[in-house]
């Protein structure tokens, strides 16, 4: 860890300690109180990193690793952009979710948009692990169409697979199959 200090902020009382930057429109504060770190714009906390590493971006109480608030009633909000600015087709950006296995390994799931051409049509594309290997499921392309089984869906709802492919529609109220 680097522990050269070139500036140190010190209060021995129980308020906590702050530094504020200002210029004549803004000021930012930087300050920690009950083992919490706050960076706030001298309005309201913008990032909050409490006791336990938990990190809240315009929340001041995170209940999760990354807790994100972004308020605006009655209009639809997108408080995380995820951004890969390759320009070819084929590049992708997403999220992973990873599990650990039993045996010391561990098994990862993946949602993710890949752009399919170079003018701004884009598939989103879902894959799962079995035994080890991460494989695409389903995808739903730019047309809207969705593919299970199949990397490029040519109908509303394309279902492929290599052993006896079916669809099942259950009737769950009358216990019967429809398909």
């Amino acid at each position: 860890m680097y522990k050269r200090q070139v500036l140190q902020v010190q209060n021995s009382g129980a308020n906590g300690a702050s530094l504020s930057v200002k210029d004549s429109n803004n000021e930012w504060n930087l300050a920690t109180y009950n083992g919490d770190f706050n960076i706030s714009d001298g309005v309201a906390e913008r990032l909050t990193i409490d006791s336990s590493g938990n990190v809240g971006i315009n929340e001041d109480n995170p209940d999760k690793k990354l807790h994100i608030v972004d308020t605006s009633a009655g209009a639809v909000t997108y408080p995380l952009r995820l951004q890969n600015s390759g320009t070819t087709t084929g590049t992708d950006v997403g999220l992973i979710f990873t599990t650990k296995t039993s045996n010391g390994g561990s098994a990862s799931c993946v949602i993710r948009s890949e752009s399919e051409d170079a003018v701004g049509n884009n598939s989103l594309v879902f894959t799962t692990s079995s035994s080890g290997s991460t494989t695409e499921k389903m995808r739903i392309d730019s047309s809207g169409n969705v593919g299970i089984g199949t990397t490029s869906p040519s109908s509303l709802l394309h279902l492929e697979s290599a052993s006896s492919p079916s669809l099942r529609i259950v009737d769950t109220t009358n216990s019967a199959t429809l398909l």
